[in-house]
């Protein structure tokens, strides 16, 4: 597995930002049903992203477990160890 990533620091860079864009969509529309939609869809995401996160400790083992620990799931750790990243 690659150490480097266009990523950066988190894993799912355009997954937190979706998350984003219906949050502010559902604030802009003052709109329950917007809330309540994005709110299922982040639940949806995270529940995705816990599977995805295990077959990828599946596939790359030790290499992917080192990488989780540089980085954040949703959000950059600040001050994580950035050597390699």
């Amino acid at each position: 597995m690659p150490s480097r990533s266009p990523r950066g620091q988190n894993h799912e860079r355009s997954t937190l930002s979706s998350v984003l864009a219906l949050l502010a969509n559902a604030l802009t529309a003052a709109n329950w049903f917007l809330f309540l939609g994005g709110g299922l869809a982040l639940a949806l995401i995270i529940v995705r992203t816990r599977t995805e996160e295990e077959k990828l400790l599946e596939r790359f083992a030790d290499s992917y477990r080192a990488y989780m620990m540089r980085t954040g799931r949703f959000f950059p750790r600040l001050g994580a160890n950035r050597r390699g990243a």
